[in-house]
């Protein structure tokens, strides 16, 4: 699943790095850890590979960092009903046990569609994407546009078609 990510700088704008591509490595930045470099590469995780098995939020975070994970990106709407909630459990729970959170993870399938009036809602919505990252002391912002869907990966077609019939 490829997508678009977006830094979030503090006190400047979102800057996009493109699909598929990392921002070059800082000098704080090693898989090796060799000298000169602070720290090594962090290993982390989605917290929705726990929720799509039935494992709720809050110990899937936990879970999370009992098996040894540095950190993790949180794929949550912010539009759902609730959301505001979910996420302010979100943070707290990353910050009691020390999870710093990375990325925050949306799907905007609509921002590619013919029809002006769902862009400037998936507009709208990438946009409380950023403000949840920001919320969230997230450092990246992950926008998916859904290529997935067409190439028949992750969601089986079967399934799609079931959502919207």
């Amino acid at each position: 699943m490829g997508g678009l990510l977006v830094t979030l700088e503090e006190g400047g704008a979102p800057e996009a790095i493109g699909r598929d591509r990392v921002p070059a490595a800082s000098s704080t930045t090693s898989i090796s850890g060799a000298p000169g470099r602070s720290s090594p590469i962090k290993l982390g995780m989605i917290n929705s590979a726990w929720e799509q098995h039935g494992v709720s939020l809050v110990d899937g975070l936990r879970e999370t960092k009992a098996i040894g994970f540095d950190c993790v990106d949180i794929f949550q709407d912010p539009l759902d009903p609730g959301a505001n909630a979910r996420l302010e459990t979100t943070r707290k729970t990353c910050e009691a046990i020390s999870l710093p959170i990375i990325s925050v993870v949306g799907v905007s399938v609509g921002l590619v569609d013919p029809n002006p009036s769902v862009r400037q809602f998936h507009l709208r919505r990438s946009k409380a994407y950023l403000d949840m990252g920001r919320t969230l002391g997230a450092k990246n912002y992950l926008l998916v546009l859904g290529e997935y869907i067409w190439q028949k990966e992750v969601i089986p077609p079967e399934e799609q078609w079931t959502w919207g019939a």
